[in-house]
């Protein structure tokens, strides 16, 4: 059985070496992104504190009212998150906890955007740049989509 990160229980892989095999990464490539995983982990709690409350209200009253009509336990809803995105939508309320996971990671990565579109104009220049020369492959400029990111984490965080 796999879990929602495609890690076989009971033997720990290292989610950064996977990444690092799939987009060709370097030793300095992999060891940089592991230094930035605190910071980006920081910006997204963050993020939420500060404007989470804003976001998905329509999404949430809507998963609130179902799960209440079906009386899910946070664990039924857990089960649903963590089974495929194929069978969500056949579980109790599986639509309205798509609908608002959905909403909330296009809420959270418009937020990241629109910061790094204020803070982050040198990195993703690079990202474009590279992308122009591999012909558009993103899977060829990870690490620079990954930079952009790492900008606008810390900008959110106010670090330089």
């Amino acid at each position: 059985k796999t879990t929602k990160m495609g890690q076989q229980q009971g033997s720990y892989q290292d989610p950064m070496e996977e990444v690092a095999k799939e987009f060709n990464l370097s030793e300095a490539e992999v060891a940089e992104m592991r230094a930035w995983q605190p910071i980006i982990a920081r910006s997204q709690e963050a993020i939420v504190q500060k404007h989470g409350k804003d976001w998905c209200k329509s999404e949430s009253a809507t998963l609130s009212t179902c799960i209440a009509q079906n009386k899910l336990s946070p664990r039924d809803i857990e089960a649903a998150l963590m089974s495929d995105p194929q069978q969500i939508l056949t579980k109790p309320c599986g639509k309205q906890i798509m609908d608002h996971a959905v909403c909330w990671e296009n809420s959270h990565m418009n937020y990241l955007f629109n910061v790094a579109d204020q803070h982050c104009q040198t990195e993703i220049q690079a990202h474009e740049a590279c992308l122009a020369a591999n012909n558009q492959d993103g899977a060829k400029c990870f690490f620079l989509e990954g930079k952009i990111h790492y900008c606008s984490s810390k900008k959110v965080l106010g670090l330089k």
